[in-house]
């Protein structure tokens, strides 16, 4: 089977779009052609100036230019990505089976759009914006033979805003090597270590996790802070506080490996893969309860969820207790690592990619 797979490298993409085209590579009976959106892309295919801050409508339009001279006819089947190239690839979508991975739906990115928005008028603009995006979304997906939503999250949103039901929907977590991301013996300290990984500080909560730390946890524990946000270049850090910036990947599994606890009181987000790095090297994790996180960092058992709008003064309360209480914390430490087997392991991401692939291959017999 000619499988077309259109990636993107773009923001948090890299990490999944890596692992399903190893899948695709090695799967049996597949020859792959490989077509990955870059950031240069926008750069080199600009679309109209009126279309520039219409991110899926920019991408459908840099998606046309990209693979202009590509002939769909040349393969038997797409598997495309991320959502927003549903938008741009529906005629091919008519032509040939197609696959669809996805991190979002225009209704539930419609529904954080508007929760950033700072007043009512731009909340309004934000989501009459997106339902121009869901209109065309809906046009798609009767196109669509098989659905591999980044989470349960994402998956129930289908179900619930587009009727999408049954044994065409797969969820694919992000995955990772467990063999590398694995805990080690961790040497105890006279404090505490605290991890917070995120680049975009502000969104993530790193602003409250300052406060939370200078008011309720300087003197049990330190705080690593692993972020490449300019934010945080000339900020004057608390004591006790370490900015960790441009670290590769060993560096940060390094740190990950040396924590103790990892706290991401974050604002607004999807299912970070920050959370699955701390769970697979056995770090315990505090975090919000957004999006889809309560299905990695589950309540007594990988970590503590605490809702949306806690307040700093609570944040610190909760994790000063946690640290304070050594066996459960080794107690949650297990279970970090136990769900990250169950949901996290690339045999399991393999396997998953393969019963995508069987219901394209069934499209194609078709």
């Amino acid at each position: 089977m000619r499988i077309l797979c259109v990636a993107s490298d773009l923001l948090g993409n890299i990490t999944f779009s890596e692992h399903l085209i190893g899948a695709l590579r090695n799967a049996p009976g597949v020859e792959l052609h490989v077509v990955r959106l870059h950031e240069e892309d926008y750069a080199r295919y600009e679309p109209p100036a009126w279309m520039r801050r219409l991110s899926p409508l920019r991408t459908r339009q840099v998606l046309h230019r990209k693979l202009q001279d590509l002939d769909v006819g040349a393969f038997d089947a797409l598997f495309l990505e991320f959502w927003e190239a549903a938008l741009g690839l529906e005629e091919w979508m008519r032509r040939r089976p197609a696959a669809l991975a996805m991190d979002l739906v225009p209704t539930l990115a419609s529904e954080l759009s508007a929760r950033r928005s700072p007043s009512p008028l731009r909340r309004t603009l934000k989501r009459a914006t997106w339902r121009v995006y869901d209109r065309e979304f809906r046009r798609a997906l009767p196109h669509v033979d098989a659905f591999a939503p980044i989470c349960n999250w994402v998956a129930d949103a289908l179900a619930r805003d587009y009727g999408v039901h049954g044994t065409g929907t797969t969820v694919t977590y992000v995955p990772l090597d467990l063999d590398t991301w694995r805990p080690v013996a961790r040497e105890a300290g006279e404090r505490a270590r605290l991890l917070f990984v995120g680049n975009d500080f502000h969104r993530k909560g790193g602003d409250l996790l300052l406060e939370a730390y200078v008011r309720h946890l300087g003197d049990i524990a330190t705080l690593a802070i692993a972020s490449n946000d300019e934010a945080l270049r000339d900020m004057q850090v608390p004591r006790g506080v370490e900015i960790l910036a441009g670290r590769s990947r060993g560096e940060l599994l390094a740190e990950y490996q040396r924590a103790d606890l990892f706290v991401f009181p974050t604002r607004l987000d999807i299912l970070p893969n920050a959370l699955g790095e701390a769970l697979a090297t056995g770090v315990p994790c505090v975090a919000t309860d957004v999006g889809g996180i309560s299905e990695l960092v589950q309540e007594g058992v990988s970590g503590m969820l605490l809702p949306f709008g806690t307040s700093a003064d609570e944040w610190g309360r909760r994790v000063r207790q946690l640290l304070q209480n050594r066996p459960r914390l080794d107690a949650l430490s297990a279970g970090a690592r136990r769900v990250a087997e169950e949901k996290l392991g690339l045999p399991r991401f393999q396997h998953v990619i393969q019963d995508v692939l069987e219901q394209l291959r069934r499209s194609v017999a078709r």
